[in-house]
């Protein structure tokens, strides 16, 4: 059963309008976040390529030379990880679970 104010609703889909709007930034945040991840662990990896490089240049043991760009790109990944799964927005401290800390002077 449907009413006749319902039918004549033009602010439904303004709503949906602005649903679908706020969706769709959600998605381009979440593909930012995604690339940006992605731009973490190539630039620990090129850092370690780098490092590798400057070890070879010092005489450096040859494993640690081959270890040094794994070592850098597994580090990115975990800054990566760490990157993704964290919320969007940063706590500020003292109102963790809606509680405001006192301090003292």
């Amino acid at each position: 059963m449907t009413d006749s104010h319902d039918k004549d609703n033009k602010y439904d889909k303004d709503n949906h309008e602005k649903s679908r709007l706020r969706s769709a930034f959600r998605d381009a945040a979440l593909f930012g976040r995604v690339i940006s991840a992605g731009l973490v662990v190539a630039g620990y990896a090129f850092a370690g390529v780098y490092l590798a490089r400057w070890m070879e240049g010092k005489g450096c043991p040859a494993w640690g030379v081959s270890l040094a760009p794994l070592a850098a790109a597994l580090f990115g990944g975990w800054q990566g990880w760490l990157f993704l799964t964290r919320p969007f927005g940063r706590e500020r401290p003292g109102e963790e679970g809606g509680e405001k800390k006192v301090t003292r002077r």
